[in-house]
């Protein structure tokens, strides 16, 4: 969506990506998270606890956001998830496209002159969430457990362990 990725994410304090927020201490990230952030090469930061500072122009924003979203699209009807996308895109793209009232521009030419600049490349490849475990002994029934259920692997892997 914005072409590339920032140097440092500020998140808020959801148990997907903080374990614990202590008042003293170091904070615990989600590992998933920091597996997350340091795929793309940006810092996981959460945000501080109670009332912080870093997402009051964000909150706002999403609220408008999804103010005038649901206001364009009330009256219309879609048949699937993939056209209800669509007009979503549509109506954040109209939103973003819009001149501010006060000041010349808007949201996307602010973004595409103060922001855009200081992104870096995405790797060409998307993350996946996953987990790596090895060395599996694969059965004569060709079946490796593991995380309390039971995978079939090729027959070609039965002589030696595997990965998964």
């Amino acid at each position: 969506f914005f072409g590339g990725t920032p140097v440092k994410i500020v998140c808020d304090n959801l148990k997907t990506g903080v374990t614990l927020h202590p008042k003293r201490g170091e904070i615990i990230r989600n590992e998933a998270y920091l597996s997350l952030g340091g795929y793309y090469s940006a810092a996981i930061m959460p945000a501080g606890v109670k009332k912080p500072k870093q997402k009051a122009s964000v909150e706002g924003c999403v609220g408008k956001i999804a103010t005038a979203v649901i206001a364009k699209l009330r009256n219309d009807v879609f048949t699937s998830l993939a056209a209800l996308n669509a007009g979503i895109r549509k109506a954040v793209k109209e939103f973003n496209d819009k001149p501010f009232q006060k000041r010349p521009g808007s949201r996307r030419s602010i973004f595409e002159m103060e922001e855009k600049p200081y992104l870096r490349t995405l790797p060409l490849i998307p993350y996946e969430v996953c987990e790596w475990s090895y060395g599996h002994k694969v059965g004569s029934s060709s079946h490796i457990w593991w995380n309390k259920g039971q995978y079939s692997i090729q027959i070609y892997r039965l002589q030696g362990g595997c990965q998964i």
